[in-house]
């Protein structure tokens, strides 16, 4: 019985993020936003990617920023407000931790970190469309 249950995990799993996407933003489940592009001259993965998952146990952010490094990324606890449109977590960055206040949107999650990550314009603040999550593969980037 326990081998059939992990087998259909994946599919659970995908079916679960596919559900995601066309469901409110307020919702259970899992959100992915995603600014990822493949540099086509380095094969570079740049620019970042929130997923944020929404269970009955908590609220979770996977935070993946490839730049710079192999780095797998940081799972931390998110802090959304009960209708699912204000979040918050904390990152560990090599000069201590950054805090991200934003907003959840049906298309996308934008906000600000209080110190120690920067977009490419040297400010703090991001906005990071939704994609799908059977999403394949990196678009190139622009």
């Amino acid at each position: 019985m326990r081998p059939r249950f992990l087998a259909a995990m994946p599919v659970a799993l995908i079916l679960m993020a596919t559900h995601a996407v066309g469901s409110q933003p307020i919702g259970k489940g899992i959100f992915v936003y995603s600014t990822m592009c493949l540099h086509e001259e380095t094969g570079d993965l740049l620019g970042e990617r929130v997923t944020v998952a929404r269970y009955p146990e908590g609220d979770f952010v996977w935070f993946q920023d490839p730049e710079g490094g192999r780095d797998p990324g940081q799972v931390v606890n998110a802090d959304i407000e009960k209708r699912g449109t204000r979040i918050e977590f904390t990152l560990a960055l090599p000069n201590g931790p950054g805090q991200f206040t934003g907003r959840i949107t049906a298309d996308g999650l934008a906000g600000s970190f209080d110190r120690g990550f920067y977009n490419d314009k040297g400010r703090g603040d991001f906005k990071w469309p939704r994609v799908g999550s059977s999403q394949n593969g990196f678009a190139p980037c622009k």
